[in-house]
C-alpha cells in the first residue's frame, strides 16, 4: 500500500478538496494575512481569485497586509475558494465584498456578484420597510473601511439607499414625535451624527438635491454641527428608544451552498465588531461631564472646539438652502450656545452661524438674550433685520428685553446700554414702556458708575410720549428721571387725550346729521311694492309706521293722527330701500352697508341710530 505523507493513497485519491483545507495537507502555498500565517493550496485559490491567478507560479509566499476584516474574513473567503458553505449576514457582507475586491473574485457566481446581490437585497427591502437603521450601519461600517469601500461602490451604494430611504421615511412615516420629527427619523439623526465629515456631506448634498424634507435637513445640520462644536441641546428631544415603537430588523441571513455534495459548516465564525474609535476621534477633548453652569458650558466648548472646525462648519452651510426651516427645529438654548461658540470664529463661518441663529430670534427669551455678548448681540439684530424682515414689533421686543436683562445684570457701561438701544429706530418704537424700565434699572444700579453726561443721554433716549399712564406714575413717583420730561408727557396725554374726545363729538355730530337727513329726506315709493307714486316732500311727512304704547302697529295710510305716534315714532321719508327695510321686504343689514362683525358699525355712512330704528321697524308688516 503507498502512503503519501502518512495518509494511503486510496483516501487522498478520495478526499474532497475541503477536507485538504481542514487538514492542511499538501500544502504548496503560504499566505500571510496580518502577520498570521495560513497554509493554503494554490489550485482552490486560483481557481476563485484573480489575485492568486496574477502571482508568479513559483511564488510560494503571499504576504496580505491590512486586509479587510482581517484573518476572520480571510477565513471565510479561503473556505468559499475551496467549496466550503459560508454564512453571510449584515454584519459580514461588507467585509466579504471589500475582501473580494482585494482578491479580484470577479468571475461569474463568484463571490463579488454573490455579495452585491445580498447587498442590493438588504437595500431593497429596507427601502420597502423604511428601515433606516440597516441603512445607517451599512454606512458606518463602509466609512470604516476606508477606500477599498469607495472602490468596490458599496460606500455610494448605502449613500443612495439612505437618502432614498430618508425619502420614503418623510413621505410615509405616521409616528410624528411633539417636535415634527417622527421616531424614525430621529433614530436615524441619532446615527447619521456619527458619520465621517466627508461622508456626510455627501449624504447631505444628495438629501439635498431629491426630496427629502426640508425640516429633516435642517434637523440633520442642526445635530451634525452641535457635535462639531460640542454643543449639547437641553431643550434637545428624548430619545425614543423607550418608546415601544422599535422597528422590526430586515431579516438578512442566507446560506450560499456552493457545494452540494459536502456538509455545510456548522459552527458559524462570528465577525470581530467594528471598532468605532476611528468615527468617534473626532470627539477628542470633548465635555464628558456635564456642569450645571451654563457659563462652564460655553466656555469648554470653546476650548474644546478644533481649530479646522469653522472650514468645516463652513462646508456644511454652504450646501444648505436658504429656506432651510431652522426655526422650526433649532431651540433657543442651542441658538444662543451656538453664537457664543461663533464669537472665537472669524469671517464667513462667523456670519453663517450668526444668520442661523437668527432664525430663532422672535423665540428668544430674557434668559436666553443674557447669554450673548453685547456685540455679538448687535450683529444678530443687524442679520435679522438684513436678511430675515422681522417686524418692528419683533426687534423691538427682543432689543427692549435684552436691554431689561444687561440692565439688571449690571455688567456693561451706559455705552453699550445707548448703543444697543439705537438698533430699533425711533419710529419703528410703538412704546417705551420696558425701554424706561430699563433704564431705570440702569440708573438704579450701584454696580457702575454714571456721570452726569451718560445720565441725561439715557434720559433722552426715552420717548416719553409713547409710554403709558402706569410707567408716567412710576417715573413720578422714583425720580429718576428730572420732572420736566414727567410734565412735559403729561401735557401731551392730555393733548392726545382732548384730541379724542373732540374726535368722538365729531362723530355724534355727523351721526345725529345723518339722522336727521334721514327723517327730513323725501323719496318715491317703488311702484314694484304695489304703491302708487306717493311723493312726500318738506313738512309733508309720511309715518311709515306707528306704534301705540301697546305696540299695536296702525296702518301707515290711516287718517288718524296719534300723538304717540308723532312724539315718539320717527317721522322719516326713507328711499325706496329704506322703505323696503322698514316693511320687511329687505335685510336692512345688507341695504345699510353694516359691517358683519360689528353691527353698530356701518360701511355705507348710515348712522347706527339709523339702522336700529329701521332694523326695530322690520318685523312688522304693513297693512
Amino acid at each position: 500500500m503507498t502512503i503519501v505523507n502518512g495518509i494511503p493513497f486510496d483516501e487522498l485519491y478520495t478526499m474532497e478538496v475541503y477536507q485538504l483545507r481542514e487538514t492542511g495537507e499538501f500544502s504548496d502555498l503560504s499566505v500571510s494575512v496580518n502577520e498570521t500565517e495560513l497554509k493554503l493550496h494554490k489550485f482552490p485559490m486560483i481557481s476563485k481569485s484573480g489575485y492568486f491567478r496574477q502571482l508568479p507560479q513559483d511564488q510560494d509566499v503571499v504576504t496580505i497586509d491590512n486586509f479587510p476584516g482581517g484573518v476572520t474574513t480571510f477565513n471565510m473567503v479561503a473556505d468559499f475558494c475551496y467549496n466550503i458553505d459560508i454564512k453571510i449576514t449584515k454584519e459580514n457582507v461588507l467585509l466579504l465584498r471589500c475582501a473580494a475586491e482585494v482578491l479580484k473574485m470577479t468571475s461569474p457566481t463568484n463571490l463579488i456578484e454573490i455579495t452585491d446581490k445580498y447587498i442590493n437585497d438588504m437595500m431593497t427591502s429596507a427601502k420597502l420597510s423604511r428601515s433606516i437603521n440597516t441603512v445607517v450601519d451599512l454606512l458606518t461600517q463602509a466609512c470604516s473601511l476606508g477606500d477599498v469601500a469607495e472602490k468596490a461602490g458599496v460606500t455610494n451604494t448605502c449613500i443612495e439607499a439612505m437618502v432614498d430611504t430618508l425619502v420614503r421615511t418623510t413621505i410615509y412615516s405616521p409616528s410624528i414625535s411633539r417636535f415634527g420629527i417622527t421616531r424614525r427619523e430621529n433614530e436615524c439623526l441619532e446615527k447619521v451624527e456619527k458619520l465621517p465629515f466627508e461622508i456626510f456631506l455627501l449624504v447631505l448634498k444628495k438629501a439635498r438635491d431629491q426630496d427629502v424634507s426640508s425640516t429633516l435637513l435642517a434637523k440633520l445640520v442642526q445635530r451634525y454641527i452641535a457635535k462639531l462644536l460640542h454643543i449639547e441641546d437641553e431643550k434637545a428631544e428624548p430619545s425614543d428608544k423607550d418608546s415601544g415603537h422599535e422597528e422590526e430588523e430586515v431579516d438578512a441571513s442566507i446560506e450560499v451552498q456552493t457545494n452540494d455534495t459536502s456538509t455545510a459548516q456548522e459552527d458559524f465564525i462570528k465577525i470581530e465588531q467594528l471598532n468605532e474609535s476611528d468615527t468617534e476621534s473626532n470627539n477628542t477633548g470633548a465635555v464628558n461631564e456635564q456642569s450645571t453652569n451654563n457659563d462652564s458650558k460655553e466656555s469648554k466648548a470653546k476650548d474644546t472646539v478644533e481649530p479646522n472646525v469653522n472650514h468645516l462648519v463652513e462646508s456644511i452651510l454652504s450646501e444648505v438652502p436658504e429656506n432651510t426651516p431652522f426655526s422650526d427645529v433649532v431651540s433657543t438654548d442651542w441658538a444662543a450656545r451656538v453664537l457664543n461658540v461663533a464669537g472665537s470664529f472669524d469671517g464667513k463661518c462667523r456670519d453663517m452661524l450668526i444668520k442661523l441663529a437668527s432664525q430663532t430670534l422672535h423665540k428668544f427669551k430674557s434668559d436666553d438674550l443674557i447669554k450673548l455678548e453685547p456685540t455679538l448681540m448687535i450683529e444678530v439684530m443687524e442679520s435679522a433685520k438684513n436678511n430675515l424682515n422681522l417686524p418692528p414689533a419683533v426687534v423691538c421686543r427682543v432689543v427692549d428685553d435684552y436691554l431689561l436683562g444687561i440692565a439688571q445684570a449690571g455688567a456693561f457701561s451706559v455705552e453699550v446700554f445707548v448703543t444697543v438701544a439705537k438698533l430699533v429706530p425711533d419710529e419703528d418704537r410703538v412704546n417705551c414702556d420696558i425701554l424706561y424700565d430699563a433704564m431705570e434699572t440702569l440708573l438704579k444700579t450701584d454696580q457702575i458708575s454714571i456721570t452726569d453726561e451718560e445720565r441725561t443721554a439715557l434720559h433722552k433716549m426715552v420717548d416719553f410720549s409713547k409710554v403709558n399712564e402706569k410707567t408716567l406714575q412710576k417715573a413720578f413717583v422714583t425720580k429718576v428721571v428730572p420732572c420736566e420730561y414727567v410734565t412735559k408727557a403729561a401735557i401731551d396725554l392730555c393733548a392726545k387725550l382732548r384730541e379724542e374726545l373732540a374726535n368722538a363729538k365729531s362723530l355724534i355730530k355727523i351721526q345725529d346729521r345723518e339722522l336727521r337727513e334721514i327723517s327730513m329726506g323725501s323719496y318715491t315709493l317703488d311702484a314694484s311694492l304695489g304703491i302708487n307714486d306717493i311723493s312726500i316732500k318738506d313738512k309733508d311727512v309720511y309715518d311709515i309706521e306707528r306704534r301705540t304704547p301697546d305696540h299695536t302697529p296702525i296702518s301707515p295710510y290711516s287718517s288718524s293722527k296719534s300723538s304717540y305716534s308723532s312724539r315718539h315714532s320717527p317721522r322719516v321719508s326713507p328711499s325706496a330701500s329704506t322703505f323696503q327695510i322698514a316693511h320687511g321686504y329687505a335685510e336692512p343689514r345688507l341695504l345699510a352697508g353694516f359691517d358683519s362683525a360689528d353691527p353698530y358699525r356701518s360701511t355705507s355712512g348710515i348712522s347706527s341710530t339709523a339702522y336700529s330704528y329701521l332694523y326695530g321697524h322690520k318685523k312688522y308688516p304693513r297693512y
